[in-house]
């Protein structure tokens, strides 16, 4: 699977998804993290998860890997088709994952901080 990422102004974030994430209003704008793959599947992929005018014109769908794609993957997530989201900064990022329809739920906790770099820590309840 290739993973990819919404560039700004793209990224918006519903309340639903600032709910569960517990951020407040001023959030307007998350990192999503899509798994798909091929590009025009990441947009598809999107459009069923709030995104319903996104088109394979747009350029706001980019190739994305780091880090963040290495925990998350290690942890289950991105083998499959899906859209994960968290917010655009801090060290301690709650992750949920996008389902069909745009509602969300929260699998975890992406942290920044501490020795030995960044960890990933699920929230077993919410795997799957």
């Amino acid at each position: 699977m290739n993973t990819y990422t919404l560039s700004l102004p793209n990224g918006r974030i519903s309340q639903q998804i600032r709910d569960v994430l517990g951020l407040d209003a001023a959030h307007t704008h998350g990192l999503w993290i899509v798994s798909a793959t091929a590009r025009n599947f990441a947009i598809g992929t999107l459009r069923q998860r709030g995104f319903p005018t996104m088109t394979t014109a747009q350029n706001g769908v980019l190739q994305h890997d780091g880090k963040d794609v290495e925990l998350l993957r290690a942890a289950g997530f991105l083998d499959e088709p899906m859209a994960l989201v968290m917010p655009l900064t801090g060290f301690v990022c709650p992750v949920a994952v996008v389902e069909r329809g745009g509602e969300a739920r929260r699998v975890g906790v992406l942290s920044w901080e501490g020795i030995g770099g960044p960890t990933f820590t699920p929230e077993e309840a919410n795997h799957g």
